[in-house]
C-alpha cells in the first residue's frame, strides 16, 4: 500500500521545526523538506528530502561567460530541484498542507496552493529598516513600523 503524504513541512531552522511540531504534532505521514540550516543530527532522524545551499560565485572582474561556466553546477542544480518538486506536487496531489518559511530555497513553488501555511520565526520580516530614505523616514513618522525594533 502507498504511503500517502498529508502534509508537507519545508524549514530552515530547528526552532521551526520545533513550532512546527508543537502546532501539527508528530506523523508517519509527514514529508520533511530541509535545507543546510538543520544540522546532520536532526536530519538523520527524520524521514526528509535535503537541499544543500546552492550559492552562485561572483567576481566583479568575470565576464559573462566565465560567471556562465563557474555557475553551471549551480544552475543544474537548481533545475534539477525545481523538476524534483514539480513532480513531487504532481503525486501528492492538491489537498496536502505545506507549513514552513517563505525564503527557503524552492519555497514559491509551495505556496501556490491554497492550503500554504508560513511558519514566522521571529520578528526579522517586520523590522524597521534603518535608512536615510526620505519614504522610511515618512514611514517611520507616520508609525507603519512596528514600535521597539531594530535592524540587525
Amino acid at each position: 500500500m502507498v504511503k500517502m503524504t498529508k502534509r508537507i513541512c519545508t524549514v530552515d531552522t530547528v526552532y521551526s521545526l520545533f513550532l512546527y511540531f508543537l502546532i501539527k504534532g508528530v506523523s508517519d505521514d509527514d514529508l520533511f523538506i530541509f535545507s543546510s540550516g538543520v544540522p546532520e543530527d536532526v536530519r538523520k532522524n527524520i524521514n526528509h528530502v535535503y537541499f544543500p545551499a546552492s550559492r552562485f560565485k561572483f567576481n566583479a572582474d568575470d565576464n559573462l561567460i566565465k560567471f556562465a561556466v563557474m555557475n553551471l553546477g549551480v544552475c543544474f542544480r537548481q533545475l534539477y530541484g525545481i523538476l524534483k518538486l514539480r513532480l513531487l506536487m504532481l503525486f501528492v496531489g492538491d489537498d496536502v498542507e505545506i507549513y514552513g518559511h517563505g525564503h527557503t530555497q524552492f519555497s514559491y513553488m509551495f505556496y501556490e496552493y491554497e492550503n500554504a501555511y508560513l511558519i514566522e520565526d521571529g520578528l526579522a520580516n517586520y523590522r524597521k529598516l534603518e535608512s536615510n530614505f526620505i519614504s522610511n523616514r515618512l514611514l517611520n513618522f507616520l508609525g507603519l513600523y512596528i514600535k521597539g525594533s531594530k535592524s540587525g
